[in-house]
């Protein structure tokens, strides 16, 4: 799973890299993908809390909600809100269709 989430391969290219078929790490990912999800745990910040506000770029295959670039990959926007002093994520956005063509200023 962390192989997936972290490389962007497609099943049969995960599957190719532990000798299995594309079917059963199809299976996996359905069984394992919903396991690491943390439920949301309200965290009161003071008025001196410092936060991080960063946004990056994700590829994806979803070309549902993402942008086309150049080279035939898709991406979407991410923004998020990171507390500086416990590094614990506050806030994370939608994704939204974005890529380095269409960022203004890059």
């Amino acid at each position: 799973m962390a192989v997936y989430y972290r490389t962007n391969l497609m099943f049969w290219q995960v599957a190719l890299s532990f000798g299995d078929s594309k079917s059963a790490a199809g299976r996996v990912m359905e069984h394992l993908a919903p396991l690491p999800v943390l439920a949301p745990v309200p965290h009161k910040r003071g008025p001196d809390a410092a936060l991080v506000v960063d946004g990056t770029l994700v590829l994806t295959h979803g070309r549902s909600v993402s942008a086309p670039s150049k080279n035939y990959r898709y991406s979407v926007d991410m923004q998020g809100v990171i507390d500086a002093n416990t590094r614990l994520v506050a806030v994370v956005s939608d994704p939204t269709p974005g890529n380095l063509q269409r960022r203004p200023g890059l």
